[in-house]
Parts: C-alpha cells; sequence; structure tokens
C-alpha cells in the first residue's frame, strides 16, 4: 500500500445520489480521514460523466465561506458532461473556516481518487493522472494555498479571498501551475484591489491571468444563497447569476483544457473568450514573460529493457519546481521519484519499486516530469 493510501481511509462509499433529470453525469459520496490530522474527517462529493471512456482528469474544486458545496453543481455539471471528474470536499462550512484545512482537503481528495487504492464507491469513473484545483472565494484562496504545496496541472480561482493565516499571496511565488484569476468588477466581499490583483501579481508561474467580468459581483460563481448574496445587498451586481455562471465557463473550461488535457484549439478558444465585451484580461504568457528560454530536456540514459535501475538525465536551464512521478499504462501514478527544486541536471533513478517500497509488475511504464514550464516524458519496460 502505497503512503497516500496509508493517509487515506473510506470511511463511507459506494453512496450513489441519483439527480433527476441529468442524465449526462452522476454524483457518488464518500467519506476520507486522514491520521495526519488526528480526528479529521472529510465528507466528499464526485460529480463526473454517467459513462467515461476512459480516465478522468481530476478537478478539485473549494466551496466560498457558508455557501454548501451543493450550490455549485451547476458550475460542476457541465464540466462533468465535458469528461472532468469533480471532487467537492463538504469541510469548513462555519464563519471561522480554515482556508489550509480546506488546502489540504482538496488535495486529500484528489489523493484519494487518483491512488484508486481504497474502495470508492462502485461506479465511480476512474481517475487518470491529470488534475487541477479551483475555489470560489475562501475555496479559491484555498486552491492557491494548496498549489503551492503539491504542483497541480491549472488552477482556476474564483474571486479568491485573501487571508492572513494563511496567505495565499504569500504562498503565490510557490506556485508553478498556470493561474487563471477570475474576479467580479463590483465585487465589495473581496474587493479585487485588495485581494484578486495582489495575488495575480504575486504569482511567479506563466502563463497566468487576470480576468476582469464586467458588472460581476463576488456570489454568482455559486446559486443564488445566502449569507453571501445578503452580503452584497449594498453593491448588487448587474450581471445575473446564469450570464455570470456562462462568462465563468467560457472562460474556465478553455484554461482547464488547455493546460490539463492539452487540447490544441483551447487556447485560442481560452482567447477569443477574454476578448468578449462582457470581460476584461491581463495575460502574462510564456512568451510575454520570457520570451527566449531553453527548453527542458530528458534523456534515457542506457538501456531501459530489463535494466535493475533505470537512469534518466533531466538538463533545467534553470531553478524550477520539479515533479517526476512513474504511471502504469492505466494511468496510475505507481511512484513519485521527485517533488521540489531543482536546477541545472538531475539524474532520475528508478529501480522498479512502488512508493510502498514493492516490485511493480513486469510491464510498459511511464516517467513523466513537470517543471512548471515544460511537462517531458519517457516510456520504460520493466521485465521480471
Amino acid at each position: 500500500m502505497s503512503r497516500r493510501a496509508l493517509l487515506i481511509a473510506i470511511l463511507t462509499a459506494g453512496v450513489l445520489v441519483p439527480r433527476p433529470g441529468a442524465g449526462a453525469t452522476e454524483e457518488w459520496a464518500f467519506t476520507l480521514t486522514d491520521p495526519d490530522r488526528p480526528g479529521r474527517t472529510v465528507p466528499v462529493t464526485a460529480i463526473g460523466p454517467a459513462v467515461a471512456s476512459g480516465p478522468c482528469p481530476v478537478l478539485a474544486l473549494g466551496h466560498a465561506t457558508m455557501t454548501p458545496w451543493t450550490e455549485y453543481r451547476a458550475l460542476a455539471g457541465p464540466l462533468a458532461e465535458a469528461g472532468w471528474l469533480v471532487l467537492l470536499p463538504d469541510t469548513e462550512n462555519g464563519m471561522q473556516a480554515d482556508q489550509g484545512e480546506l488546502a489540504d482537503d482538496l488535495l486529500l481528495a484528489v489523493a484519494a481518487v487518483q491512488d484508486g487504492e481504497a474502495a470508492l464507491p462502485v461506479g465511480m469513473p476512474e481517475a487518470g493522472p491529470d488534475w487541477a484545483l479551483a475555489g470560489h472565494s475562501l475555496g479559491g484562496g484555498a486552491a492557491i494555498v494548496a498549489a503551492a504545496r503539491r504542483t497541480p496541472d491549472a488552477v482556476v480561482a474564483l474571486a479568491p479571498q485573501e487571508r492572513a493565516r494563511p496567505s495565499m499571496i504569500a504562498h503565490a511565488g510557490a506556485v508553478a501551475a498556470p493561474v487563471l484569476v477570475i474576479s467580479g468588477e463590483l465585487d465589495c466581499i473581496t474587493p479585487p484591489g485588495s485581494h484578486h490583483w495582489p495575488l495575480h501579481e504575486a504569482l511567479a508561474a506563466t502563463p497566468r491571468a487576470m480576468v476582469t467580468l464586467h458588472g460581476a459581483g463576488h456570489c454568482y460563481f455559486a446559486a443564488p444563497c445566502e449569507p453571501c448574496v445578503g452580503a452584497e445587498s449594498g453593491c448588487p451586481p448587474e450581471v445575473g447569476p446564469d450570464a455570470h455562471r456562462e462568462r465563468t465557463l467560457a472562460l474556465m473550461q478553455p484554461w482547464l483544457a488547455w493546460h490539463v488535457r492539452g487540447d490544441a484549439g483551447a487556447h485560442a478558444a481560452f482567447l477569443e473568450a477574454a476578448d468578449a465585451p462582457w470581460c476584461a484580461v491581463d495575460l502574462v504568457d510564456v512568451a510575454a514573460a520570457a520570451p527566449v528560454v531553453p527548453a527542458a530536456r530528458l534523456r534515457l540514459l542506457g538501456p531501459s529493457i530489463g535494466a535493475p535501475v533505470t537512469r534518466w538525465r533531466l538538463e533545467l536551464p534553470d531553478a524550477r519546481p520539479v515533479v517526476a512521478d512513474v504511471f502504469d499504462v492505466r494511468g496510475r501514478r505507481v511512484r513519485r521519484l521527485v517533488d521540489g527544486l531543482a536546477a541545472d541536471r538531475l539524474d532520475l533513478l528508478w529501480s522498479g519499486q512502488d512508493d510502498a517500497g514493492r516490485r511493480v509488475p513486469a510491464g510498459v511504464y511511464l516517467l513523466r516530469v513537470r517543471d512548471g514550464r515544460d511537462v517531458l516524458s519517457s516510456r520504460v519496460v520493466r521485465l521480471d
């Protein structure tokens, strides 16, 4: 059993929640516990495609303060229909919610479904290795903090909230994933000038984008509910909930498809949405931020078939956060080789063992390396 599987136990599983009139998606409920945080239980609802053609990319979505996860069905539904497995933790629901705890809950949920070693609900789609973080307000700040702790493929922060403990802005420099911040022009709950723009400017990763929705407020990333709507009664938005959500998805979906799924047309689709008259965008792209950045290189050293130890050499033009994982042909992570800052040259060694030290079966495996800018891969064949 891997380390993450040891940290994750399923307390309640196999609960299928039917949704009237929602033929394309299904919901599954389960509860996790993390021994690293004694007594911590994390109820999670997963929304995914009713029929999946293969492993699904994973999106963990955090909620706003005093806003139940149920108010994000309309946002999660279209993503699930597009093939995403959306995870919604039901924790930190009070006024004194802890953003750092919610960040760890998002990461715990992702690890649970990606490891796939515990008794997850029957019929839930298989989770692939690709994943992203997102969240609204409290959850947006939690997504940034979580991304600083473990690097996803992309982040979407919806009106993210700055808090003193922990501060998402203080964590921003450690976020290596591409980040999309979507802000309401009339947001008086997390004013853009003190929450969203400082985050955008503190982020080091590229590409990153700060999109302002004209006439929009804070609450309608979720369904209208109290106390959020009541809190902005003195500064009511000009854009209604349906239009707010549609515009959010028009930006969010291509951003995720571009960075997580590698969709060739998603970059253009995002730029087209960002050019709409209902929004304004500040995009810091790779080319604009660093016009001449040499690419990283990954080389397999020596023969791979039958070798007791497989060795790769990663060559980097500068210091970067590196995450290197070995996956099997089903897309399940087998071994994490590196997760940290690296510079210049790094040799990656794999002796054919999983995270728990057990020898893996014979077969084809894939090394995937992410360094904040590039995604590199190499195939290796292991023999008994």
